[in-house]
């Protein structure tokens, strides 16, 4: 969003945002949807919490496409073997 203000046309020959001119809400055009990001994030500064540090947190944690990669083999493997033991 660029600020324009294009997404809220309403031209029905016109491409622009054509979820917010189905919905007619505002909510829906990329504007709309860039203000939701800024007022959850303005609501995060207020509760004190630090979006910088809650995002290298995030980052830290994340698990890479390798891992999931391994784990989802090791689940097919697991599933062709059968315990005959009982």
């Amino acid at each position: 969003c660029n600020g324009n203000g294009l997404c809220f046309n309403y031209d029905t020959s016109s491409p622009m945002c054509p979820s917010m001119k189905v919905t007619a809400d505002r909510r829906h055009s990329p504007k709309g949807r860039a203000g939701l990001v800024r007022e959850w994030l303005r609501q995060l500064t207020e509760q004190g919490i630090d979006i910088l540090d809650l995002e290298k947190q995030t980052l830290e944690n994340k698990t890479s496409i390798k891992t999931m990669i391994d784990r989802v083999r090791h689940s097919i493997n697991r599933r062709h073997e059968y315990d005959f033991s009982h």
